[in-house]
C-alpha cells in the first residue's frame, strides 16, 4: 500500500499570514486600551486622539512625543517652558509632573510590564484561529 501525502503549503502559509495580520491588528487595539490608564493627558486630547492604524498605535499631535519621553522642554535662552514665537525648544533633564493619577512617561513600557502575558495569549489565540478546522 502506498500513501501519498501532499501538504498544500501555499494554503497554510496564506492562512497563517492572514492570522498574523489579524493578530497584529488585535494586539494593537488591545495595547491602545491597556495603555490608556498610563497616558498623561490634562485635557484628554492625547488619549482621545489615539487610534489604531493597521497594526500601529498612533498618538497624534506635536506634544505626544514630549509627553511619552517625560522630559520638560524649554526655550534655550529664557529656560522657560513658554517659548518665544519661532524658537525651537530644547529638552532638559527635568521630568514632567503629570496631573493625571497613574500617568507615566514611557506608558508603553509600563503597560507592557503589566500586560505582556495577556498580549502573548491574545497573539497565540489569533495566530492559531481556525487551524483546527483546516
Amino acid at each position: 500500500m502506498k500513501a501519498r501525502i501532499r501538504i498544500e503549503r501555499w494554503g497554510i502559509s496564506t492562512h497563517l499570514r492572514q492570522n498574523a495580520d489579524r493578530a497584529e491588528r488585535a494586539l494593537a487595539a488591545r495595547m491602545l486600551t491597556d495603555m490608556d490608564p498610563f497616558v498623561p493627558s490634562r485635557t484628554g486630547k492625547t488619549r482621545a486622539g489615539a487610534s489604531v492604524q493597521g497594526n500601529r498605535v498612533v498618538y497624534p499631535g506635536p506634544n505626544s512625543g514630549v509627553l511619552y519621553r517625560g522630559r520638560v522642554q524649554v526655550d534655550p535662552e529664557t529656560r522657560s517652558p513658554y517659548a518665544r514665537a519661532g524658537v525651537k525648544k530644547v529638552t532638559t533633564d527635568r521630568c514632567i509632573k503629570y496631573s493625571r493619577p497613574g500617568a507615566t512617561a514611557y506608558w508603553l513600557t509600563t503597560a507592557k510590564r503589566a500586560k505582556i502575558r495577556e498580549w502573548q495569549l491574545l497573539v497565540a489565540k489569533e495566530i492559531t484561529h481556525g487551524l483546527d478546522k483546516k
